[in-house]
């Protein structure tokens, strides 16, 4: 059997393969395949013979941004090798003329710009249209396209697609060294995702949730009032947290977020069952707090103020700490820290009250064991003090 036919058919294949990208101008716009020959392509993405498969990738390849559609509906095929393949091709068509699209929408002078940005209508409806928003979703958008091109309201198609993006996130937060890889715009989807109550999280993606606001670039975000914090914090208010409140309280006191520290304080001082030393860190939040801000908050507490809610305490002996200060024995019960904690809150020192061992806290305003007294009468001076300025 001669070589020479085999050859010569795939010289020619060259041959033309050459002819065809020759007349093909960089300058001269070639016209897209028909919406139904794009499907076709899409549909033969799954055909079992690879040279058919390969051809369908070439053709959905050289129509660009024009078999944006049709890709898209591939992204929710029935078979996985389509799914599969349409996800990179969408990704790459995507990318071609993303960053002009960009400069053009950013401003927000042109609605009709949107319809170029899935899942913008339902991101903005929630956290505004202002340009750090829509500067956040580009991130988003350039971390994760395929992924918010497929969540349109659809769960059940993205349910897939989120627990992939959560294990691949978590596996960079195992391996400390790739942390400063994981990219704002990847976290974002997710805690985007997860502001989808219907959406189902395991106990392990929700761990994932958390431990990503501990990624330092995260934190510097999360210090300011960005839009990603804004995220956060949604995520956060419309997901039950099922851990007990202190946990919650010392995170967002670890991460300055006194609001939402605040809204935990007072959960704690109205529960019944919390304990003294649980309460001692809640009157120390609250010291530093606004009254509550949040309507959903407020109505929770038959107390018009937070002072009042605090005042609670200014009777509960319950001991907590001891310090030893220059010989001096400083034992603190809960009624002392109550104490403090208003005194600071009215804008006074403690220290003007007799708390004259207060030292400042590593995690909150003052430590809690040194608000105390070495005998029953400088506590008594201290509460008759504040009585008397308080007494009408």
């Amino acid at each position: 059997m001669s070589l020479w036919p085999i050859r010569l058919s795939t010289g020619l294949l060259l041959l033309l393969s050459s002819l065809a990208n020759e007349t093909t101008l960089a300058d001269e716009p070639v016209a897209p395949p028909p919406t139904i020959a794009l499907e076709q392509w899409v549909a033969q993405l799954a055909d079992p013979r690879f040279s058919q498969r390969e051809a369908a990738v070439q053709a959905l390849s050289n129509a660009g941004p024009a078999a944006k559609g049709a890709l898209l509906a591939g992204l929710n095929a029935a078979d996985p090798e389509v799914r599969w393949r349409s996800a990179l091709l969408w990704k790459a068509a995507q990318a071609v003329d993303f960053e002009q699209r960009v400069a053009a929408w950013l401003p927000g002078l042109d609605p009709t710009l949107d319809v170029d940005f899935p899942s913008w209508p339902r991101f903005s409806q929630r956290f505004g249209t202002s340009t750090a928003a829509r500067r956040l979703y580009v991130e988003m958008q350039r971390a994760e396209p395929v992924l918010l091109a497929q969540f349109r309201g659809d769960l059940d198609a993205v349910r897939g697609p989120f627990g992939a993006l959560q294990e691949s996130l978590q596996r960079q937060l195992v391996r400390v060294r790739e942390r400063p890889s994981i990219k704002l715009g990847s976290v974002a989807t997710l805690w985007f995702l997860a502001c989808e109550t219907d959406l189902r999280l395991t106990p392990e993606e929700s761990e994932t949730l958390r431990q990503l606001a501990e990624v330092a670039r995260v934190q510097d975000e999360l210090q300011v009032d960005s839009p990603l914090k804004q995220l956060w914090l949604a995520w956060r208010r419309l997901r039950p947290d099922e851990r007990p409140a202190q946990d919650r309280l010392m995170e967002f006191v670890r991460d300055g977020l006194l609001d939402q520290a605040s809204i935990v304080a007072r959960e704690i001082l109205r529960d019944k069952a919390a304990t003294a030393e649980n309460r001692q860190y809640a009157l120390l939040v609250l010291a530093n707090s606004p009254d509550a801000a949040d309507a959903a908050d407020a109505a929770e507490s038959t107390d018009s103020t937070d002072e009042a809610l605090m005042s609670r305490f200014l009777d509960d002996a319950s001991p907590l700490g001891v310090y030893l200060s220059r010989g001096v024995v400083i034992k603190s019960e809960l009624r002392d820290v109550a104490l403090a904690a208003i005194i600071r809150r009215s804008g006074a020192d403690p220290r003007q009250f007799g708390f004259q061992y207060v030292k400042p806290g590593a995690t909150f305003l003052y430590s809690p064991a040194t608000l105390g007294f070495s005998d029953s009468p400088q506590r008594e001076a201290a509460f008759a003090q504040w009585a008397q300025r308080h007494t009408p």
